[in-house]
């Protein structure tokens, strides 16, 4: 009774804790992501007007007829629209590489003749060519949003990009909508679900199939003919997902994107020749071809590199002659700038809350007046947009008349960043004035220079301005934070101390002496030293080392205590077996771990060396379809073996072997090329088969052994282990099926390792070391902690439909694939060591049971308690750091990730034991 009321006392306190660190950890999250303070509603005609502190009345629009709201933006912005139809064409994930090059070095020659109309109207000065710095995350949502709002989008938006919402901020579809502007979009459904009810017609296809690489662009493409042809519209939206598709598939270098390319030149053709080059129906038209973001050598994207973020912008339509010979190398500028570029182009208000600038070769095709009104105009936007964050900078230094003539230009000197950006903007003011006076009095000489002064005085102020506003730290609120980082804090010591008085009731701590064998002094070490080396970007983007280091390190230790072991022990011939059992499995864990440590190159820094995925890659499909073969028959001739030697009564063993040979021929299915759809069903019913079997023989066996739980735990065990391993080979990409087989087997043969009777580690150690396994099985696989390593194509393997929710919780299951083998094995770990708890120790069922499902819950949730505990603080401590956003958060992200999978594998743990202990 006083055992049952500590357990229940253990668990209470635990799930206590538990609840502290996630109402800490959600806390510290929405303290430390906020949203970005914006100005809500439409721009009107406040937008062409001096700012001012008093926010004067301006025109009522709302009433107005969309034409006379077009008649009064056109009268007081004094810029005429210079083009009466837009056509943006999105070509999802296109790198502008691919058609500008990369700096000097010219596009390969496979590249520019998949594209070459395109690269006749760049060479013959038809199109205007940019590389678009695309920001991070490098994900479709945010990069729209940033195209249509000039909007810098938050880090959370990686998230939303999943379940995309309305969009409520300033925008160019709202303009040209809110003007009766007729918008029709083809494409990605993204733009559906982010502006519904805009458009006049739609045919929206889904993002995230990424299998479809044709039928995907064939529904764009085949609305082509009959709305080039058609009068009815203003604006039309392409957005082609089928490059973005090849690249997930096959990455950049797939034998299907040249072919895909060449489709998307044919299309730029037929829009450039029907629509601008023969004028149709007399209308003046403007081909805009963007890319959301780029792509990884792998076809990834998400992360801040420059593959990823070298995202196109092609202007196509302008005066031949504006544009002049093109250029050795493009120029770069912000995707952000193509919102207020377009917004001045078609006559509409800028966005409200848009941090871009006007794109300057644009200019060349406006006369000297309307050069500078754009510009005078696109500096209001930025103006009004700044005193969102500093209230009092109009009123204090702008609202004065300044006459006096002289030159408020820019000085190092000045006390801070708002006076220096109200000097820049108070020349620009001053040098347009002046010109205005010059320009009456028609003094050629003097009128060109300041045309190009007061052009220069404003791209200072609005590089200055859109620098502010895209860099600028969004406010956190240090209570916020401070209280999640304390619940954070309170709870890892929760938990340290739980664990602690656990390992102290059952003997596994040598306290007070403090006095601990080489293993364990190491397992504490390594947590150190892991947790320090977090506090570094350059380690945090090659954390792989770190965890094959930590790992490899632990096993050689278990190696060295072995054969000491061995050679002290005295020479019994059961004692010997036993020895050499466990060095042969350390060896054979050992040479694994080598292995699967160079299958991939992963990180940041180093990905582009030679590793064994590259080379098994290029071989080609047929050599990774037989080494998917032959781990799915080796893991069926294992798991089988496992059985068959199992206590199960012969017809349970010889229906848990048919079970899981469904499965495995489900698999085989799929390896051979037939329908997922069906694999997939044949699959997820054998595993539920098998699961039922499995615990309905274990019930068979509580009249045949008195510890019939740890038989039922090691059935249950073997099943959720081996079918974890099989579905990962079914969702893993096909060259990760070898490493995914050798993760498993580590883990099976650490427990076997442990489940000896001499093995000489205390249950914290041996936890501690499945859990090193996980951790580096994790960057065995290819992951790393940018988020273009994350798998999107193996997500729709066997999904029906086109479910975002479920392909999300793929997705999660396929980056985590070894971290929760660990935790899953865990059962099969239980149910060894209880035996051997039984059988060694004469310890009771029910107190072995116990000692392992505590400890073997406790020790992964304190290492990761003080993994996210102490990369908490570490964030807060870098929130000002360069690569914030582009390393620091994305690890957090991860870790986070990794907190939660915790939670659902111990869960489930400790529910499959605690059920199979009560039968």
């Amino acid at each position: 009774m006083a055992s049952s009321m500590a357990c229940s006392r253990l668990v209470v306190w635990t799930l206590v804790v538990v609840v502290l660190q996630i109402l800490g950890l959600l806390l510290f999250v929405w303290g430390f992501f906020p949203v970005r303070p914006a100005l809500s509603g439409l721009s009107g005609p406040e937008s062409f007007l001096m700012p001012n502190c008093d926010h004067g009345d301006f025109p009522e629009t709302k009433n107005l007829h969309p034409v006379e709201r077009r008649a009064l933006y056109e009268e007081m912005s004094q810029l005429p629209p210079f083009f009466d139809r837009l056509i943006l064409m999105v070509i999802d994930g296109l790198p502008a590489e691919f058609l500008l090059g990369k700096g000097q070095i010219a596009p390969s020659e496979a590249k520019v003749s998949s594209m070459p109309y395109t690269h006749s109207l760049l060479s013959t000065g038809k199109a205007l060519g940019y590389h678009a710095l695309a920001a991070t995350p490098t994900v479709t949502m945010p990069r729209l949003k940033a195209i249509v709002s000039g909007i810098v989008g938050g880090f959370l938006d990686v998230a939303f990009n999943f379940n995309t919402q309305e969009m409520l901020d300033d925008n160019l579809v709202d303009q040209f909508y809110n003007c009766d502007q007729k918008i029709v979009m083809f494409g990605d459904e993204t733009w559906i679900r982010l502006f519904p009810g805009r458009f006049s017609r739609q045919d929206g296809v889904s993002s995230f199939y990424v299998k479809d690489t044709v039928e995907v662009d064939f529904n764009v493409s085949r609305h082509l003919e009959s709305e080039l042809a058609s009068k009815d519209w203003n604006v039309m939206i392409l957005h082609y997902l089928g490059l973005d598709h090849v690249g997930h598939i096959g990455g950049r270098d797939s034998f299907l994107m040249e072919p895909k390319m060449k489709e998307m030149d044919d299309v730029i053709r037929e829009i450039h020749t029907r629509a601008i080059l023969e004028h149709n129906n007399g209308n003046s038209t403007l081909l805009v071809v963007l890319s959301d973001h780029g792509m990884t050598n792998n076809g990834n994207h998400g992360g801040s590199s420059y593959e990823e973020t070298d995202s196109l912008a092609l202007l196509v339509g302008l005066p031949q002659e504006t544009i002049g010979i093109r250029p050795k190398t493009y120029r770069t500028i912000n995707q952000v700038d193509m919102s207020p570029t377009l917004a001045i182009l078609f006559g509409l208000p800028i966005p409200k809350n848009n941090v871009g600038l006007l794109v300057k070769e644009v200019l060349d095709y406006m006369t000297d007046e309307r050069k500078l009104r754009a510009l005078e105009i696109n500096s209001f936007q930025l103006l009004r947009l700044l005193q969102l964050y500093t209230p009092d900078m109009l009123c204090n230094d702008l609202c004065t008349e300044k006459d006096n003539a002289q030159d408020f230009s820019f000085r190092a000197s000045a006390v801070s960043t708002k006076e220096n950006i109200c000097l820049l903007f108070s020349n620009a003011v001053y040098l347009h004035k002046s010109w205005r006076h010059m320009n009456i009095a028609d003094t050629d000489s003097t009128n060109r220079d300041l045309i190009f002064l007061s052009i220069t005085a404003y791209y200072n102020f609005l590089v200055a301005a859109s620098d502010r506003l895209s860099t600028v730290a969004t406010h956190k609120p240090l209570v916020v934070l401070s209280a999640g980082m304390s619940l954070l804090i309170i709870s890892c010591v929760g938990i340290l101390s739980i664990l602690f008085s656990l390992l102290k009731r059952y003997d596994e701590v040598r306290c007070p002496s403090w006095h601990w064998d080489i293993d364990e002094g190491y397992v504490i070490l390594a947590v150190m030293i892991h947790l320090s080396s977090l506090a570094s970007s350059s380690f945090v983007e090659e954390e792989q080392y770190t965890w094959h280091f930590l790992a490899s390190t632990l096993y050689l230790i278990f190696l060295f205590m072995k054969i000491h072991s061995y050679l002290i022990r005295s020479p019994k011939a059961t004692t010997r077996t036993r020895d050499g059992l466990s060095i042969c499995a350390i060896i054979f864990i050992l040479v694994s771990m080598r292995i699967v440590r160079a299958w991939h190159q992963g990180g940041v820094n180093w990905v582009h060396l030679p590793d064994i995925s590259k080379s098994i890659e290029k071989a080609g499909m047929p050599v990774m379809k037989r080494l998917q073969i032959s781990s799915l028959a080796f893991l069926a001739c294992f798991s089988s073996l496992a059985i068959f030697f199992s206590k199960s009564r012969v017809v349970y063993g010889r229906l848990l072997i048919t079970s899981h040979l469904i499965s495995y021929l489900a698999v085989l299915f799929h390896v051979l090329g037939y329908p997922n759809r069906v694999s997939f069903i044949f699959l997820y019913g054998s595993l539920m088969l098998t699961l039922v079997i499995s615990l309905t023989s274990s019930m068979e066996t509580k009249g045949n052994s008195g510890d019939h739980p740890s038989y039922a735990l090691y059935m249950i065990g073997l099943t959720c282990a081996s079918s974890w391993c099989l579905l990962q080979l079914f969702l893993q990409q096909p060259v990760n099926s070898v490493p995914m087989l050798l993760v498993f087997l580590q883990l099976v043969a650490s427990t076997v390792y442990f489940s000896l009777e001499d093995a000489g580690h205390n249950t914290s150690v041996q936890v501690a070391a499945l859990y090193f396994v996980g951790m580096a099985g994790h960057y065995g696989l290819g992951n790393s902690n940018t988020l273009a390593t994350i798998d999107v194509a193996g997500a729709f393997n066997g999904i029906f439909g086109q479910s975002t929710v479920l392909a999300g919780i793929m997705m999660l299951i396929i980056t985590c694939a070894s971290p929760l083998s660990y935790l899953f094995n865990l059962v099969l770990y239980i149910s060894l060591t209880t035996r051997k708890q039984i059988s060694a120790k004469g310890v009771s069922l029910g107190k072995a049971l116990r000692i392992s499902l505590g400890l073997s819950c406790l020790v992964p949730l304190a290492l990761n308690s003080v993994s996210l505990t102490g990369f908490t603080f570490i964030l807060f401590s870098m929130r000002n750091h360069l690569f914030i956003w582009s390393v620091f958060s994305p690890k957090y992200l991860y870790v986070c990730g990794a907190t939660v999978c915790t939670y659902l594998g111990l869960g489930i743990v400790a529910v499959v034991v605690s059920v199979i202990s009560a039968i």
